[in-house]
């Protein structure tokens, strides 16, 4: 593919949709967020562009993309919060595991003996 060719190729799958891409984003995210992951999704068509490879169906695979990009971005937004939901998960339950051990022996301490 020549650089004119893909230059033309880039414009039409913009112009046709970035829009979309764009409002996708927008929904999830917010404006501000969702011109940068446009942004990102558009850079991936023109590095694709840029190997030679040219999909079948570029609304598909646009949009493929832009839902990988969205899982990324999640991924990326929430690692640090699962650790720390971890950390609490974590001593809240060895709070109460060290609560039932002191309730079973003081229970057992409470049987007579055999």
């Amino acid at each position: 593919m020549s650089t004119g060719e893909k230059d033309a190729a880039f414009d039409r799958v913009y112009a046709e949709l970035f829009r979309d891409v764009f409002s996708y984003f927008n929904v999830c995210f917010g404006a501000e967020a969702a011109e940068d992951l446009a942004q990102e999704v558009f850079l991936r068509v023109w590095k694709t562009l840029d190997g030679g490879k040219i999909p079948d169906s570029w609304r598909a695979w646009v949009f493929r993309c832009a839902v990988n990009l969205k899982n990324d971005f999640l991924r990326q937004k929430y690692a640090g919060k699962k650790q720390i939901l971890r950390r609490a998960i974590s001593a809240r339950t060895k709070r109460r595991r060290r609560k039932q051990r002191g309730a079973y022996r003081h229970t057992a301490g409470a049987c007579p003996s055999a």
